[in-house]
């Protein structure tokens, strides 16, 4: 027993070391049976317990759990294998080591041989947990933890309870579920969210504020430029009239401003409308060496590179008519 304890205890803590990933909490009803207790006080628990979750696979989750038991005194440690079989049902199995205070369970309990008797028992459990929301579930499980020689309950229980959602651990978590493009585009079919977007649009209005953008603060401190829908639109607009001229029909913008900038915010809009292919350079150092990549037809500036780019050209050629004899 001491090795099967010592086993699963580095199998939870180890799983938490090495995939960190999100930490819950549960609030259990549990009510316990057989003849280990019949003469107890009570045979019902209120367990509270701490969650670890890992998550192995789109469908696989290893959660590890320790709880303490108020009312029958109990403390569980144990580890589950979740398959979700939807999206909101889930089924678990797994294995613990169940610590029993009780004082009833005590005196009841014989040791094997000229041991002393012990009151950690080893059992399996099976359940079931139904996704109530994005942060709490509802579960139900079966613990069987000991029988007698004629194979008759001498110590199980049941329980069910709430869990409480995941916090993200470090730089992982269960926060959010990463979905496929195409459950995307399901989940989207199912929805109005269609004839909730196209509502929303409907009541927009040209002099709505659309977004703030913020100076630099290079030269004071920052202010916030309210930008209107109508106003950004009018710049689509105008620079369409421009390009459409000489643009092919999917023109390829090489994107190497800050997204965040406010010539660039605007470029962003103008690249939607045209239908642009665009790509972005890795960095100001990389960007000669980006344009040979991907060809591209328009690229976008402020007037500080076209007057660095001259300066620097201006400062070669005088350099090579220095000398010359």
């Amino acid at each position: 027993m001491k090795k099967i304890y010592v086993l699963l205890l580095v199998l939870v803590l180890g799983t938490s070391s090495m995939f960190a990933q999100g930490f819950g909490a549960s609030l259990d009803y549990a009510i316990w049976n057989g003849a280990m207790i019949e003469d107890s006080e009570t045979t019902e628990s209120t367990i509270l317990s701490l969650n670890y979750t890992q998550n192995l696979s789109k469908k696989m989750d290893l959660v590890g759990s320790v709880g303490y038991g108020m009312g029958f005194g109990i403390l569980p440690l144990k580890a589950d294998l979740n398959y979700g079989i939807t999206n909101k049902l889930s089924a678990n199995l797994g294995m613990g080591i169940y610590m029993i205070s009780d004082d009833t369970y005590k005196a009841n309990s014989n040791g094997v041989g000229n041991e002393d008797p012990k009151f950690n028992e080893f059992g399996t459990n099976l359940g079931l947990s139904y996704q109530l929301t994005s942060a709490l579930s509802l579960g139900f499980n079966l613990n069987m933890l000991k029988n007698d020689a004629e194979g008759s309950p001498d110590f199980n229980g049941m329980q069910f309870g709430l869990a409480n959602g995941i916090y993200p651990f470090k730089d992982g978590g269960k926060s959010f579920k990463i979905l496929t493009f195409d459950e995307l585009i399901e989940m989207g079919s199912k929805s109005n969210l269609n004839k909730t977007i196209e509502n929303y649009v409907d009541d927009i209005k040209a002099d709505d504020l659309a977004c703030i953008i913020y100076t630099s603060g290079t030269s004071d401190l920052p202010k916030g430029v309210m930008l209107s829908h109508g106003g950004i639109l009018n710049n689509c607009e105008g620079a369409y009239g421009l390009l459409k001229t000489f643009i092919s029909k999917r023109p390829k913008f090489l994107t190497w401003l800050p997204l965040s900038h406010s010539y660039e915010h605007t470029v962003q809009f103008v690249q939607i409308v045209v239908g642009a292919k665009v790509f972005y350079a890795e960095s100001i150092d990389k960007l000669i060496k980006n344009m040979s990549d991907c060809s591209p037809e328009i690229m976008t500036a402020v007037p500080r590179f076209y007057q660095n780019l001259y300066q620097k050209i201006d400062f070669s050629l005088n350099q090579q008519e220095n000398k010359v004899p």
